[in-house]
């Protein structure tokens, strides 16, 4: 958790040289492995647009184990070969989670003929 308790984001905003993607899918995959070994990492997802753009978001405890992420070494290299190499636009946000629902659908609740959701937990609660 953050100083204010909460959980930190990243996420990292790119489009690939179509060119690059070979090696590019080398770099994400070993970065990937990195990651989930770091101190504080929740998780980690990326999302894939029909224009080529690309989102992964990173999921840390804490802004210190975010930083820690940022400042790995191979970390670093693979942001500075992907700026160099492999993007053709590239940004990095890092975001303080205000507030988490989670929801599930339940199959075995129904309602008429919807399933209902059923909220896991909700941070705001």
């Amino acid at each position: 958790m953050n100083r204010a308790g909460r959980e930190d984001d990243a996420s990292a905003v790119a489009a690939v040289l179509t060119e690059a993607q070979v090696e590019y899918a080398q770099w994400a995959e070993r970065m990937s492995e990195l990651a989930k070994k770091m101190p504080g990492y929740i998780s980690h997802k990326t999302f894939f647009a029909q224009d080529g753009e690309r989102v992964t978001l990173v999921e840390f405890e804490s802004e210190a184990a975010q930083r820690a992420w940022a400042q790995h070494p191979e970390h670093i290299e693979a942001q500075r070969r992907g700026r160099k190499e492999f993007y053709s636009e590239y940004r990095v946000q890092i975001c303080n989670v205000q507030r988490k629902v989670y929801i599930r659908r339940n199959r075995s609740f129904l309602q008429g003929d919807q399933p209902c959701n059923t909220v896991l937990w909700d941070t705001a609660r």
